[in-house]
């Protein structure tokens, strides 16, 4: 019998396991995962659509999506005096400035169990505090390349064009 190692050096694969299927929703690859914040009084969970943003170095929750996780809490973040307050550019030039928080991120299998993982989220501060978070334009949250790369990913044309693989450990 041939041990984990050599089958490894032969070029053998632990089979992979399929993760959350995504859609195209005009011309965007989308994932939905549940987010999980650990917060002073409670952990707060939700399922947040997230588009793959292969240009992204990190996980990005826009304000609309932080907003219906955090609900009244989102309000009293201190965007401007957090210790892990950060501003963030984009290629387009585009400034954000958002708080890093340690999140798990949960991806459900075919077997419909959740993989959960932890990560940090930036959380992104409102684009005008004149304007309710649930009335902020509608930006998706983006799923980085700091979750991409924990996965082989499967693009492709169809019903189901995006599919994330997990090898089993």
């Amino acid at each position: 019998m041939t041990s984990r190692t050599e089958q490894r050096v032969r070029g053998w694969r632990e089979p992979e396991q399929r993760l959350a299927h995504g859609i195209r929703a005009a011309g965007r690859a989308m994932l939905a995962a549940t987010v999980e914040l650990p917060l002073a009084a409670e952990r707060k969970r939700r399922r947040i659509r997230f588009m793959l943003d292969t240009g992204a170095d990190v996980t990005l929750l826009s304000p609309t999506d932080a907003y219906r996780l955090l609900e009244e809490e989102y309000l009293n973040l201190d965007f401007d005096h957090d210790p892990y307050r950060i501003s963030l550019f984009g290629a387009a030039g585009g400034g954000a400035v958002c708080i890093v928080r340690n999140a798990r991120y949960g991806f459900r299998t075919d077997s419909g169990v959740h993989l959960w993982i932890a990560a940090p989220i930036l959380i992104t501060a409102p684009s005008r505090s004149d304007v309710p978070p649930e009335r902020e334009p509608r930006i998706p949250s983006l799923l980085g390349r700091d979750l991409q790369r924990r996965f082989s990913i499967q693009l492709e044309h169809g019903e189901a064009p995006l599919v994330l693989l997990s090898t089993s450990t």
